[in-house]
């Protein structure tokens, strides 16, 4: 299912035709699904570890507050 998420978030990202994409993960979010619940989706924790592997995201920035992944553009997307 990580993997699953990854794919499917970067497919969007690429689907909107920007020149960059980023996405950005951060312990509130986690925080919230505790207080609160998931999304339908998945979780975030799910969504970074698909993310953390996937070869469509490269971090670009972390610290104890969360993360940002830069969208890793395809050959020839442009």
């Amino acid at each position: 299912r990580p993997a699953r998420l990854a794919r499917d978030v970067a497919g969007y990202m690429r689907s909107t035709g920007r020149p960059a994409g980023f996405l950005v993960l951060t312990r509130s979010q986690k925080t919230y699904e505790q207080l609160l619940g998931s999304p339908p989706w998945g979780t975030t924790a799910a969504l970074e570890a698909g993310v953390r592997r996937s070869s469509d995201f490269r971090r670009v920035y972390a610290n104890r507050d969360g993360a940002v992944y830069a969208l890793v553009e395809r050959a020839g997307s442009r």
